[in-house]
């Protein structure tokens, strides 16, 4: 027993932590599919900068409405168990349009916008959270913004209106998670006790429930409706 007390004071001597084992599961669904068809408008097409243009409208509506929610932990977690952004955030602008429909990023961290077109963009925000127009600019460079607190930025480009994207902006040392295709989702390395995790949909919101962890059938039900 002494051993054991003195392998405990080593252990804290040194700053080691017992990994957390506290995790919160669940599912999200979906009630009605929100994502509906859109046309692209090209307002700028010069010659002989012909450009392949994805498909706007995905193959698994309910799939897409799935890749715009993230459930995370609005007060930062003791740990860093869970997955967090690193390194350089980047939103690429290529084929006209933006590489990822939905960046998720910590207050404080920079977004470069490189644009990888034989054309020009003009990347800009309007929303309240962080507003910003980068102007013009060619192929081969990249301009940054930082964004400084939580929140979602809606991302567009002056010259291609189809072109959208969202960086959600969350408080910086939080643990987020994306659900998989099945809506299912996993929140490690969680502080035991009552906690709220927030479900975050790009067009529905918030929606928040409080919890007791661990857990394991938290469910979000999002009840979007038709625009």
């Amino acid at each position: 027993m002494i051993g054991c007390c003195f392998w405990v004071a080593a252990l804290a001597a040194e700053g080691a932590s017992v990994p957390p084992a506290a995790r919160v599961a669940g599912s999200v669904s979906i009630t009605r599919p929100l994502t509906k068809r859109r046309i692209a408008v090209e307002t700028y097409s010069p010659r002989g900068a012909a450009l392949k243009v994805a498909p706007t409208e995905p193959a698994d509506l309910m799939a897409a409405e799935l890749d715009s929610v993230v459930i995370y932990l609005e007060t930062p977690a003791a740990t860093s168990g869970g997955a967090t952004s690193a390194g350089a955030r980047v939103l690429t602008q290529k084929n006209r349009q933006f590489g990822e429909r939905l960046l998720v990023v910590m207050a404080g961290e920079t977004v470069s916008f490189p644009n990888e077109d034989p054309i020009f963009h003009n990347v800009f925000s309007l929303s309240r959270t962080k507003s910003f127009d980068l102007g013009y600019y060619p192929r081969g460079q990249a301009r940054s913004v930082t964004f400084a607190k939580p929140g979602a930025v809606e991302v567009f480009c002056h010259l291609h209106p189809h072109m959208a994207a969202t960086v959600l902006v969350l408080p910086a040392g939080s643990v987020f998670t994306r659900p998989r295709s099945d809506g299912s989702f996993v929140l490690d390395g969680l502080p035991a006790g009552e906690v709220e995790i927030v479900a975050w949909h790009r067009a529905a919101g918030f929606f928040r429930k409080k919890v007791r962890v661990p857990a394991s059938n938290v469910e979000f039900v999002l009840p979007l409706r038709e625009p």
